[in-house]
């Protein structure tokens, strides 16, 4: 089947109709990492025989030992954006759910991520669309967002806002205490696995890169050479909010952007609810839905 981008070769893996839902699910294979092995699967959620009525696609992105069901279900948060009439994305990490298993999968951290597969499943999705995408991730998918930001590897109109549901790194709550980090990181993401949190296992780099940036002598963004709080204070674009969960404890530097107005606090976080805790959001989005930016014709493309 023909490449249904002009950035690298796409393909549709399966197209179902789930109730008044379509699901279409794309593998994307970007190949500008060291493992040449890496697809990506991206689900696009739609109300059957309704096209999107909203300008601004959403792209959403699972944490650690999940994958795109995460967001599914009868009260998920995909299922009520599409009935919203938004363009909904379904990203599943390399490896994670119908991301085929990669040759590295050990090695994958939140690096990749950020580094690699965000910056292009972002860009995918602004060529299909003609609109730059809001991305929102759910913790470790929020961390990515924010380290592929602060990093510089977004392309350059391909986000058009980042959204973090919970905090992005774990263990923050615990004052960042290096005897308190170190047992929490080795109780939380010491196995591969951890049905608590989730069906995926977690490959043993990824696991061991979220402690090694804990310690009050450490930084946040270590892996990538950078700060990464003092950076994304020093960056404007694109708009970053944040919904915490009730009495959630975040750390020195997220709590100053916060206070700063860096980051944007939207309330609350209860996704058993997304009819309520949605109200903040679509209000912040309102301002990028009137003026959101559009790619010219030539740099877009239709979807399989």
């Amino acid at each position: 089947m023909k490449s249904s981008s002009r950035l690298f070769p796409v393909r549709l893996h399966s197209a179902e109709a789930r109730g008044d839902l379509l699901e279409d699910v794309y593998l994307i294979k970007p190949n500008n990492s060291p493992d040449k092995s890496v697809e990506l699967a991206v689900m696009r959620l739609g109300l059957d025989g309704c096209p999107p009525r909203r300008p601004l696609p959403i792209v959403l992105f699972h944490g650690c030992y999940q994958n795109h069901r995460y967001w599914l279900g009868q009260n998920g948060l995909g299922p009520y954006l599409a009935r919203q009439g938004y363009d909904v994305w379904l990203l599943d990490a390399r490896g994670h759910g119908l991301s085929p298993r990669n040759q590295r999968f050990e090695r994958n951290s939140l690096l990749d991520y950020s580094r690699y597969d965000l910056p292009a499943v972002l860009a995918f999705i602004a060529e299909v669309n003609g609109h730059s995408p809001v991305l929102i991730g759910a913790e470790e998918g929020f961390a990515a967002g924010l380290m592929a930001q602060g990093a510089g590897s977004l392309v350059a109109g391909s986000c058009a806002a980042i959204l973090g549901l919970g905090a992005p790194f774990p263990s923050a709550g615990l004052g960042r205490l290096p005897g308190a980090n170190y047992l929490a990181e080795t109780i939380g993401f010491g196995e591969p696995r951890n049905q608590r949190r989730g069906p995926e296992p977690e490959p043993r780099y990824l696991r061991q890169q979220l402690w090694r940036e804990q310690g009050p002598l450490l930084r946040r963004g270590r892996s990538l050479g950078i700060d990464l709080w003092q950076r994304l204070g020093q960056q404007a674009q694109p708009p970053i909010a944040l919904i915490a969960a009730p009495q959630q404890r975040l750390e020195k530097g997220l709590q100053q952007l916060l206070e700063q107005g860096r980051i944007d606090p939207l309330g609350a976080l209860d996704l058993a609810k997304p009819e309520l805790f949605w109200q903040p959001v679509a209000q912040w989005l309102q301002p990028m839905e009137r003026g959101c930016g559009v790619l010219p014709p030539e740099q877009t493309a239709s979807a399989c």
